[in-house]
């Protein structure tokens, strides 16, 4: 179930509050999205006709149990012994020559981050962060062994943003070992995935 399925989900259940009103990206989706802890959809956002920003969507028990395909009501134990079943069997990936994500690509000389809604949380945020809830897939340039995880990323310019990572993490081991070697890391960063995805990448998994 991918994002968009799993916001319809919550809608049709009576979980998705929208806002409709104009909201600034700065502060003003962040405190609301604390005050609220309900799943929301930004729908006007001050600066950014068209485009919308869903937080919250993890923000209780029944919540993880609809984005993992169980009802609403289900017990917690049941949830976290369903959790714990696929992380004992977990997919084998699959690695496909193109797909949906390249049917929209934009040349890097046109890039700009500022081009979306992206907000500044709080007042204790030094700027706007583009990667608050997304994935960072690197590999060890090593082995190759490929790191999901999710790593928060502030935007600096339109070309230009932060990666926040421990030395001790899978990445920052990944950045570390391209140093060495004296070459750059290359790094995918997916925004707007599954929620399942978003707790599997979030879980502190061993390799």
């Amino acid at each position: 179930m991918d994002l968009r399925a799993f916001i319809e989900v919550l809608s049709a259940q009576g979980q998705l509050r929208r806002i409709e009103q104009e909201v600034d990206w700065k502060f003003e989706i962040g405190r609301i999205t604390r005050e609220q802890q309900v799943p929301l959809l930004f729908q006007n956002v001050k600066d950014y006709p068209g485009h919308r920003v869903f937080t919250n969507g993890l923000s209780n028990a029944g919540l993880i149990a609809l984005a993992l395909g169980l009802e609403y009501g289900q017990d917690l134990k049941a949830i976290i012994r369903e959790a714990k079943e696929r992380l004992q069997n977990p997919l084998t990936p699959t690695v496909v020559a193109e797909g949906p994500v390249l049917q929209n690509v934009v040349p890097a000389h046109e890039i700009d981050f500022l081009a979306f809604p992206v907000p500044q949380w709080s007042t204790q945020d030094a700027g706007r962060y583009l990667g608050t809830w997304h994935i960072n897939v690197s590999k060890d340039p090593d082995t190759g062994a490929r790191n999901v995880g999710v790593y928060r990323m502030q935007v600096l310019g339109p070309k230009q943003a932060t990666v926040s990572t421990s030395p001790t993490s899978h990445l920052g081991l990944h950045v570390a070992k391209a140093e060495k070697a004296g070459r750059a890391l290359p790094m995918a960063v997916a925004i707007g995935v599954s929620e399942t995805v978003m707790m599997a990448a979030s879980a502190a998994c061993p390799y």
